[in-house]
């Protein structure tokens, strides 16, 4: 409810319809400015409103061609820095884009940067770390724990997913599985996937990613469509927990 008056309110700010500002009190329509919003300098005109000033600034965040760091447009947006602070860094979570002549450019922002961007809305880290994920699993695992706040875990597993359905070489899987995690329950339960629907390797890594693995396997052969239904699952939207092997 708050949104919606605010953006009736700024009727044609750039989260409405219309990139254009317009006055929030209606005895002020004749002065306010009507250029599009570029810079968080344009919200000025509503500094005396602190909670439309607040949303203006979030709305010129959530524009990608602002060049102005998260800080700079939402240090001042009191009550709405939090979700100036997520609009600014989803806006550019893109690795880049595509112009009209078909040339890529990528993104001038770092995963980092955007991260820092974030400041503690762990629900827009979540959102940068699933968009900007890393090519290299344990380096995005990595990023997860070191950034995921209460979104690890699931950070985590959309990591696993998607690099399963990458089929991973036998020498891959033995990589991951070898190497140290927080998450040893996690990782074996994927290598089983690997194991038993892709026919690649024997369970293996430590104790207790081996003992997990061996464990889903058991499961995952007693389920004779789960390697069909796994792999005819949007590896785009991967689930929050691990694939349905009965292991709680």
């Amino acid at each position: 409810m708050r949104k919606a008056i605010l953006c009736s309110t700024l009727a044609t700010l750039t989260a409405c319809a219309v990139p254009e500002t317009q006055p929030p009190p209606s005895q002020q329509a004749s002065t306010a400015p009507t250029v599009p919003l570029r810079r968080s300098t344009d919200c000025e005109f509503y500094r005396d409103l602190p909670d439309v000033f607040g949303y203006c600034l979030m709305t010129v965040a959530a524009t990608d061609q602002v060049p102005e760091t998260a800080q700079q447009v939402c240090g001042t947006a009191g009550a709405w820095e939090r979700d100036c602070r997520h609009a600014w860094a989803t806006a550019r979570a893109r690795g880049g884009m595509m112009d009209r002549n078909g040339q890529w450019h990528p993104s001038p922002w770092s995963t980092q940067e955007l991260l820092t961007g974030c400041g503690d809305n762990e629900d827009c880290r979540f959102a940068i770390l699933d968009t900007r994920h890393e090519d290299d699993v344990l380096l995005q695992l990595s990023l997860c724990v070191d950034h995921g706040g209460k979104y690890s875990h699931d950070c985590s597993i959309h990591a696993l997913d998607r690099w399963m359905r990458t089929q991973p070489s036998p020498e891959e899987v033995t990589r991951v599985s070898s190497a140290p995690t927080t998450i040893p329950i996690e990782v074996g339960r994927y290598v089983a996937i690997s194991v038993a629907c892709m026919d690649t390797v024997a369970c293996s890594g430590s104790d207790e990613v081996r003992s997990s693995c061996q464990a889903a396997l058991v499961d995952i052969r007693s389920d004779a469509p789960f390697c069909e239904t796994w792999q005819s699952q949007d590896a785009n939207q991967p689930p929050k927990s691990p694939p349905g092997h009965g292991i709680r």
